[in-house]
C-alpha cells in the first residue's frame, strides 16, 4: 500500500483526498507543519508528500529538497497559493511531480 503524506491542517481538503477514488487504496497520513514532515519521513516509508497550499513554492522547494535527501526516489506534489513563472522553472528543476496554485 502506498502512503501518502499530506502537510498542513486543511480539513476539506484533506477530507477530499481520504474520498478520492484515485487515491483508494492508499493511506493518507497528516503532518501538520514541514518539521513534523520532515521528522515523519524520516521514521516511515512514504512515497509521496503534497506539500501545504499555504506556503511558497520556494519553501517547498526547500522543504523538498530536505525529504527526497532523507527519502530518495520520494515524488512531491507542491501546493501553492500563486506561482511566478521562475517559481515553475525551479519547480521543474528540482524534479517535483507536479505543482499547482490556487484554486486547486
Amino acid at each position: 500500500m502506498s502512503r501518502v503524506l499530506l502537510i498542513g491542517s486543511h480539513d476539506g481538503f484533506g477530507r477530499d483526498l481520504h474520498s478520492s477514488k484515485a487515491l483508494a487504496g492508499c493511506e493518507i497520513v497528516t503532518a501538520h507543519g514541514n518539521v513534523d514532515a520532515v521528522r515523519q519521513v524520516r521514521a516511515r516509508a512514504i512515497d509521496v508528500v503534497i506539500t501545504d497550499p499555504d506556503t511558497p513554492v520556494r519553501d517547498d522547494l526547500a522543504l523538498v529538497d530536505e525529504l527526497v535527501a532523507a527519502r530518495p526516489g520520494l515524488k512531491a506534489v507542491v501546493l501553492a497559493p500563486a506561482a511566478a513563472p521562475a517559481d515553475l522553472i525551479e519547480a521543474i528543476r528540482a524534479r517535483v511531480f507536479a505543482c499547482f496554485v490556487a484554486p486547486f
